[in-house]
């Protein structure tokens, strides 16, 4: 990752910018691991995401660092957040129907 980044990223995320470096380079680690399966392109993306995860930056996931230490805790973390996302689109759609409803009476 350019300097740049890693330093503005740092600052984002209250970090020293050797943290910074530290996470990036076990974020890359990480997704080396997975490059093979990664779509073509997609792998400073993935990497960048690892990243923004272990510094705390990444608002939509609960995923720890813990996580990518460990992939099983990975893939449950990810199964954990696909069943809270159905959850909340069935939610969604049970009350359109509700309200739907409501407005024919």
């Amino acid at each position: 990752m350019p300097s740049q980044s890693i330093t503005t990223l740092a600052k984002k995320a209250g970090i020293s910018k050797k943290k910074a470096e530290e996470y990036w380079d076990r974020a890359k680690k990480q997704a080396d691991k997975r490059k093979t399966k990664l779509k073509k392109g997609s792998y400073y993306a993935y990497v960048v995401g690892i990243f923004k995860k272990m510094a705390g930056l990444n608002e939509n996931s609960s995923a720890s660092i813990a996580s990518y230490e460990n992939p099983n805790a990975m893939k449950f973390e990810y199964k954990k957040i696909k069943r809270e996302s159905l959850f909340i689109s069935f939610a969604k759609k049970l009350l359109e129907s509700i309200e739907i409803e409501k407005a024919q009476n």
